[in-house]
């Protein structure tokens, strides 16, 4: 297991979130969006309604020095327990190798520790292959899709024991 280390990013990071980001084209694909540094930093920026700045981590997560992925997450959202994992990116050429698992056990195990008991998520219904991987790791849909104009999200839940 390769060792991870976690740094809370700030905007002069950007650049080398973008480059991560702008990678993985296959989600942006089933996110009817467009590859484009513009939405990697609405998302780096961006709120849910009824939170605050605070609650938001843009977490960078680096292995030998290198930033290997992006998570983006809201804490106390949608209530005090719960935690929303936004956005996760691996690097295009670290993907398949378990990176992203060992990323999400951390991440978990984290929030855990933090005193949170539920996370939530979602994905474009239809991305199998990114269902497929947060199902693989403990998560499931709720039955809860949200309809925009040319996007369904479903949403799935992970409990975590405290």
């Amino acid at each position: 297991m390769n060792k991870l280390e976690i740094k809370v990013l700030d905007s002069s990071w950007l650049p080398s979130i973008a480059e991560i980001c702008l990678g993985n084209v296959d989600y942006y694909y089933h996110m009817n969006e467009a590859p484009e540094s513009s939405f990697v930093a609405h998302t780096f920026e961006s709120l849910p309604p009824g939170t605050i700045p605070s609650q938001k981590c843009n977490l960078g997560i680096f292995m030998g020095g290198e930033l290997v992925a992006y998570v983006e997450m809201v804490k106390s959202y949608p209530d005090d327990c719960c935690a929303m994992i936004g956005l996760l990116m691996v690097k295009k050429h670290y993907q398949g190798k378990g990176l992203g698992s060992q990323i999400v056990s951390l991440t978990l195990e984290n929030l855990r520790r933090e005193g949170f008991s539920e996370v939530y998520l979602s994905c474009s219904s239809t991305d199998a292959h990114a269902r497929r991987f947060w199902i693989n790791r403990g998560f499931v849909e709720t039955g809860d899709v949200d309809e925009y104009d040319d996007i369904s999200l479903v949403a799935m839940e992970r409990h975590l024991t405290i």
